[in-house]
Order: C-alpha cells, then sequence, then structure tokens
C-alpha cells in the first residue's frame, strides 16, 4: 500500500512506465492484474497506459478468464493463464480479479 502522504501524485503509473520502458526489448505485451476492488490500482494501470481484458471469474468453483471488449487479446490471456475462456453468465460468478495489457513498446509518458 501507498503511504497517504505519497497517494494521488501519479507514483504507481510512473513505476509501471518505468518497467515498461526497461523491459520493451525483451517482450511485446505486458500483462498484470489486480484486485478488483482496488479502484486505485485499476487507474494507475489504466493510466500507464494498460488496456482492460477481461475478468477472472469464479464460476462454481472454477477461475475463467471472461473477456472484455477486444475477445482475441482475451482469449490469448486465457491461455497465457493457464485458464479457460468462460462466457458470461454461466453459473454462478464473482470476479476475482482483473488483467489488463499493454500492446507493443507504446509506453504513455505523463499522468496526472
Amino acid at each position: 500500500a501507498t503511504l497517504p502522504a505519497w497517494r494521488g501524485i501519479g507514483l504507481y503509473p510512473r513505476l509501471l512506465q518505468a518497467i515498461l520502458a526497461a523491459e520493451s526489448d525483451t517482450a511485446a505485451r505486458f500483462w498484470i492484474a489486480y484486485l478488483p476492488e482496488n479502484h486505485a490500482s485499476a487507474r494507475g494501470i489504466t493510466k500507464a497506459g494498460f488496456r482492460s481484458v477481461g475478468a477472472v471469474v469464479g464460476t462454481d468453483g472454477q477461475l475463467r478468464l471472461h473477456a472484455g471488449s477486444d475477445g482475441a487479446r482475451g482469449i490469448h490471456g486465457a491461455a497465457l493463464l493457464g485458464l479457460p475462456h468462460g462466457e458470461r453468465g454461466v453459473g454462478t460468478m464473482r470476479r476475482i480479479w482483473g488483467a489488463a495489457l499493454s500492446v507493443g513498446n507504446a509506453v504513455v509518458t505523463g499522468s496526472k
């Protein structure tokens, strides 16, 4: 957790951007996950340039990745995480975490 005095000044997005910049020569895609109740992390991840690709949900005791608006990336993410790709509306769902992706060497600079 970030100390209160250091919250809201864009440290997390800048840290993520620095990691992307340092590792962009060795990877084409970067994935990050966060707990859905951690809204601050979700905002920082988005500010760093990541896009949501889906949500990992618990469906009748099993984890699945339900793709967001970009189904192809969601299916790729499910394979990467070793999870089945789920269909919405099947069984009892509980969101476990979100998954986000940054593509290529595009690193967003600047923040808040």
